[in-house]
């Protein structure tokens, strides 16, 4: 199977510091853009709708990793109704430093269903079967194996350190994601800083409010607590983003996360 995403080179190793790897380690959470192709959306007009999903995930060795998406997203369901189906669906977990993707893909198209994506087509690489986030610095071609359930992955081993941890119960697998490619740029650029990361944060938690909604953005009265204290910190971020960062992508940030709770409210 031949893919060569632009602006990537293609890598025979995921793990380690050569010239040939991701460096990314084992275990380790890294911030990613999931993307997968939903479910028939070519039947009617030839045109491969994908979704796209802001989500940490954790490699379990150079050969596979595992994905944990909210119970009630679009992507989660995606991905149980192809374990039911028994497909190996394939996917691409992409690598940027550009925040404001990460708050198209977490804070846009929620729920929409199939009649929308939350890249335009612009952002995105799109193969018959799957489709790359475009100018990234990393990505990774993988295909769907297996749902855990409820299984906790045990990455002790890699603590020995610190005697007798509790790390195997920190890392509840869902999906087991086989790596079949690997593709990076010429320099891979980590996101250092702060009001990126910050910027990160405040997505993470804009994109905890929808559950406690109905869909008049009605709420339970027992959740005001929880909803206001998750809104407090998101404020609080976006002060302290505007304090540390004077970065365009993190201030946009800020503006996208204010339109989406302003529509939430």
């Amino acid at each position: 199977m031949k893919v060569s995403p632009e602006n990537l080179i293609e890598v025979p190793r995921t793990f380690g510091n050569s010239s040939f790897s991701l460096c990314l380690e084992p275990f380790k959470l890294y911030e990613s853009i999931v993307v997968l192709k939903w479910h028939d959306s070519d039947k009617n007009d030839n045109k491969p709708k994908f979704n796209s999903a802001a989500m940490g995930i954790r490699f379990v060795d150079e050969y596979s990793l595992v994905l944990n998406p909210y119970p009630d997203t679009d992507t989660c369901s995606i991905l149980k109704k192809c374990i039911t189906d028994k497909i190996r669906k394939k996917l691409t977990i992409n690598f940027t430093d550009d925040v404001t993707l990460f708050a198209k893909v977490a804070l846009m198209g929620l729920n929409a269903g199939s009649s929308e994506e939350e890249l335009h087509e612009g952002e995105l690489i799109k193969f018959e079967e799957f489709a790359f986030v475009n100018n990234v610095n990393a990505s990774i071609l993988g295909e769907l194996v297996s749902d855990f359930g409820e299984f906790n992955l045990d990455a002790s081993q890699y603590f020995e350190d610190f005697g007798n941890t509790k790390f195997k119960m920190e890392y509840p697998a869902k999906f087991e994601i086989n790596i079949l490619k690997r593709f990076r740029s010429e320099s891979l650029f980590q996101v250092t800083n702060r009001g990126d990361n910050l910027a990160i944060e405040a997505i993470t938690l804009a994109s905890k409010l929808p559950p406690y909604f109905t869909e008049n953005r009605g709420y339970d009265k027992k959740n005001e607590k929880k909803i206001y204290e998750i809104l407090n910190r998101i404020r609080e971020y976006e002060r302290e983003i505007r304090r540390y960062s004077a970065g365009k992508k993190a201030l946009l940030v800020c503006e996208i996360i204010d339109n989406f709770l302003s529509e939430l409210f």
